[in-house]
């Protein structure tokens, strides 16, 4: 994915499907975000940088996103993402505190149902392995996940 902008201790990043839109089918961009993601959090828990440690919560959303930049010489430049891709986050951003993942409902459905096609999927033995969530579900009808491969597994 590419890192589209650090908003205090926040990341968001855009991961892009290579493969074109796979017929609006966006369940093997979620998976592979999902494992990016959840490497991360493994990575970066509790990593000290300057005698700060570090924390990270991670709510993942699937869905077209349009790019501006706005601004002027002046007061500068800035990267604007917006679109279905960050509505899709809805109140998982708030659900999710230190060390925990967290989808919306429609998000948890296309991931517990993925299963990777075996000619198309890049790294296929890798997902197949990987995709193993377990799930927990929130008042909020938001899903915590977790995983069960282990980070070498993930990587």
């Amino acid at each position: 994915g590419d890192v589209m902008r650090l908003a205090g201790d926040a990341l968001i990043v855009i991961f892009h499907d290579r493969n074109g839109d796979n017929d609006g089918d966006s369940s093997s961009l979620l998976q592979r975000a999902a494992l990016v993601s959840m490497l991360a959090l493994r990575r970066l828990e509790g990593t000290l940088v300057r005698g700060l440690e570090l924390h990270l919560h991670v709510a993942l959303g699937v869905g077209p996103v349009d790019l501006y930049i706005l601004g002027d010489k002046r007061l500068g430049w800035q990267y604007v993402a917006a679109g279905d891709g960050f509505q899709s986050l809805g109140s998982a951003l708030d659900d999710g505190s230190a060390g925990q993942m967290v989808v919306n409902s429609d998000m948890w459905n296309k991931m517990k149902n993925y299963k990777p096609q075996d000619e198309y999927e890049e790294n296929y033995n890798a997902m197949r392995l990987c995709c193993n969530w377990d799930s927990i579900e929130l008042p909020s009808n938001n899903f915590i996940l977790s995983l069960n491969a282990t980070k070498s597994d993930i990587e």
